[in-house]
């Protein structure tokens, strides 16, 4: 019976470290870089027993705990050729009518709106229809008919010639993804490849929608696809980079230092990079990747930051602490190095503090679903469950297709004794991911339990 009991108290742990990383891959999401295209063919959809081994292999990451830091958005657009830009048009009278009614809020108005306006395009011609109905996917889109949204894209893609699929593909999937289908717009990425099978772009950000909807594994094959392709020593390091977050997240740490080794070595890399020597342990080469970040003379509220990560690493932790608070002296309404400072005193055990800052975080960025995640674990520390739950349930509500969040809310869940409670979240976690290991292991467990 103890031995049962250990069990299931080591499996609670590993839950908050699949958490932690998860959470990792969140906040390092919007690094992400499409890069430059012109590169060899390559075929555009993943094989068969690719989605399986995502569906059956096991990913438990081991003993990886939650970054300290948010990183800005890293982005390298490529080149926009005229003929790789979609361009939309909803100059027509009729469009502006409808979607002045939707503006109001009249939703049913609008909608009989978008529909005449069709009708009067179909007369118009080809590319006044084409410019009706992507105005009217994009009013099912805002009213999640999914439905009539994807029939109204495929009927337009119908109406464009061979060298404009590519463009259009593009702004599809990118409206699917704005409006967080991310499910949705993998189909459009594929089409875009299907159109340029050269297209570097199109992998890599099709891997994005594929780590959205927890598909971790099929995303490195989309990764892998558009190094092969690379040429470009930039775009190989940077590609790289995209690589060692996803093998982090997922507990390869072999994999994850191979390719950090492989990435630019500059910031915002070296930062990410130091987390990942953090998490092992390896605090003299975090140190060190700090280090080179690190100015003489800071300036900035982010010099000041880093400066105060660097501090910390080293043992300092009341210059850590000045340097924070000269940081957010200087950038009071910046979220992300407010959270930074949040979590700098949670490791210091200053919960109270911590959770101020957290909280203010929230309130300068209320939709970040990974801030709520982090004030959930520090209410727990505090042993605070109830709020924990509130806040892992509002990261829910944020990210409601990330079966990860689902496990971290059924652990606290347990914890608090709704056994039928986390059985749920569980299965939800398994219908959104059927191979998630880790809710597979909370379900048996439980049902051991009862």
């Amino acid at each position: 019976m103890k031995r049962n009991i250990m069990t299931f108290l080591l499996m609670l742990s590993f839950m908050g470290y699949k958490g932690y990383a998860l959470d990792w891959i969140d906040e390092h999401l919007d690094d992400r870089e499409p890069a430059p295209e012109g590169v060899p063919s390559a075929d555009g959809l993943p094989h068969e027993s690719d989605l399986q081994a995502e569906r059956s292999s096991p990913v438990v990451p081991d003993n990886i705990e939650e970054p300290r830091l948010e990183t800005q958005r890293v982005e390298v657009l490529e080149e926009k050729r005229e003929d790789r830009v979609f361009v939309t048009d909803f100059s027509q009278i009729e469009l502006q009518h409808a979607m002045n009614l939707e503006r109001l809020s009249l939703s049913t108005q609008a909608h009989a709106a978008y529909n005449r306006a069709i009708d009067v395009a179909a007369l118009k011609g080809d590319e006044a229809l084409l410019q009706a109905l992507l105005a009217r996917a994009g009013f099912y889109l805002r009213h999640r008919d999914l439905d009539g949204a994807e029939s109204d894209y495929r009927t337009a893609i119908e109406l464009v010639a061979v060298e404009r699929r590519y463009a259009l593909a593009d702004y599809v999937a990118r409206e699917y993804a704005h409006q967080g289908f991310w499910e949705e717009s993998l189909p459009w990425y594929s089409r875009k490849i299907a159109a340029d099978p050269k297209s570097i772009v199109g992998y890599t950000e099709r891997a994005y929608a594929y780590v959205k909807i927890n598909r971790y594994r099929t995303a490195l094959w989309d990764y892998d696809m558009a190094l092969s392709l690379a040429k470009e020593q930039d775009t190989k390091e940077r590609i790289e980079f995209e690589r060692a977050k996803l093998y982090f997240a997922l507990g390869d740490r072999e994999r994850a230092d191979a390719s950090f080794a492989r990435s630019p070595q500059s910031a915002p890399y070296l930062r990410v990079r130091s987390e990942f020597y953090r998490s092992q342990n390896r605090n003299q080469e975090a140190i060190d990747a700090y280090a080179q970040l690190i100015t003489e003379e800071p300036k900035f509220a982010s010099d000041h930051a880093l400066r105060g990560e660097w501090q910390a690493l080293r043992g300092e932790h009341a210059l850590a602490r000045e340097s924070f608070n000269k940081a957010i002296e200087l950038a009071p309404e910046d979220a992300s190095i407010v959270a930074r400072r949040a979590h700098f005193l949670m490791e210091q055990g200053d919960y109270e503090n911590a959770l101020r800052d957290y909280s203010r975080a929230i309130a300068l960025q209320p939709d970040v679903a990974h801030r709520y995640a982090e004030r959930a674990r520090l209410l727990e520390k505090k042993g605070d469950l109830l709020l924990a739950i509130a806040d892992f349930s509002r990261a829910i509500d944020l990210e409601p297709t990330r079966a990860f969040r689902y496990n971290e809310r059924a652990a606290a869940y347990q914890r608090q004794g709704q056994v039928q409670l986390a059985l749920n979240d569980y299965a939800q976690a398994l219908r959104l991911d059927s191979g998630n290991v880790t809710a597979q292991r909370g379900w048996a467990e439980l049902q051991r339990h009862q």
